[in-house]
């Protein structure tokens, strides 16, 4: 069993190919490494993350921006985002999401680790791309 996951690591690492980047797919990973891994490396006295090792928060794609969307109250009639950047506002996620891209893409500096390229290791890729955030998880902060 263990050399099946040594295998699937060795894929991974070395034969996996670029594609888009979902951010659905990359939040959904996010909040499980938040959930599940970086409570135990924070317990870690003098832990470093590796160099180059993509579940180090210094080199997610999309988390800077992830920490400059502004959630509205749900009762606002008609903006429930806000740009954390430049404070435009927008109906939906998704518009926010199409707007850092569009107007705010090098705002990210040198992170190029797209999180939803490993949504196998956690057995996200087919649960996550369907589902809509859940209003709980917009107002945690």
């Amino acid at each position: 069993m263990r050399w099946l996951v040594l295998a699937a690591i060795w894929g991974w690492c070395w034969g996996h190919e670029e594609k888009d980047c979902s951010r659905k797919l990359a939040r959904a990973v996010r909040k499980k490494l938040t959930k599940d891994i970086l409570p135990l490396v924070k317990g870690l006295k003098d832990f470093r993350w590796p160099a180059g090792c993509p579940f180090d928060p210094t080199n997610d794609k999309y988390l800077i921006f992830e920490t400059h969307k502004i959630r509205k109250k749900s009762g606002s009639p008609s903006s429930n985002w806000e740009c954390g950047i430049c404070h435009k506002q927008f109906k939906t996620e998704a518009y926010l999401d199409a707007h850092f891209d569009r107007k705010h893409a090098n705002f990210s500096g040198s992170a190029e680790v797209c999180l939803a390229d490993y949504c196998e290791l956690f057995d996200l890729c087919h649960e996550a791309a369907d589902k809509p955030r859940k209003a709980k998880e917009d107002n945690a902060k």
